[in-house]
């Protein structure tokens, strides 16, 4: 556990749903990182992902982000556990980048969201989308450079098989 997420807003609450801890050994491949269990539809552990907690990281050449080695990620989503039946329900999901974006959605209380982790909208992740019914995608990527991107390519990859909407994220956020 890291205090980190509590000091940006997140409810303890929120930290423990999503088993949300952190590694503070060095040398470790998640040193000094807030570390984000990605759980399957099934319940287990697909992987994990990282955000730092190093306020220098841009200058220090290193990723805001980091997932756990393997190619898991194109066939998994976080949050999906927890979305399958709002997701199956209304046949919507809301589609985001990462973790944080997601819990501050399940802190408002929409529960069919999930994260690609990063960008890239990949087909085991359309897949995985439409076996629970899902026909319409809002598109809540973020508003930088690489969100607009992948937006992009879920409108080019996605936009044969769900309805998409773009949602207006204002130009700060």
């Amino acid at each position: 556990y890291h205090k980190y997420l509590e000091t940006r807003g997140y409810p303890r609450w929120l930290i423990e749903k999503y088993q949300i801890g952190a590694c503070l050994q060095s040398g470790r491949y998640m040193s000094n990182r807030i570390v984000v269990p990605v759980i399957n539809r099934e319940g287990k552990i697909a992987g994990f992902t990282g955000r730092t907690l190093d306020p220098d990281w841009q200058s220090k050449n290193s990723p805001k982000w980091k997932h756990s080695k393997g190619a898991w990620i194109s066939h998994n989503l976080f949050n999906i556990n927890f979305a399958a039946p709002y997701v199956s329900e209304t046949g919507t999901v809301v589609l985001c980048e990462g973790p944080l974006d997601v819990l501050r959605l399940e802190q408002a209380g929409v529960h069919n969201s999930v994260a690609v982790l990063g960008k890239k909208f990949y087909s085991g992740q359309m897949s995985i989308l439409i076996g629970m019914g899902a026909t319409r995608i809002l598109d809540a990527l973020d508003n930088d450079a690489a969100g607009k991107a992948g937006s992009r390519g879920i409108m080019k990859e996605a936009s044969c098989l769900f309805d998409i909407e773009k949602v207006d994220i204002p130009e700060e956020y």
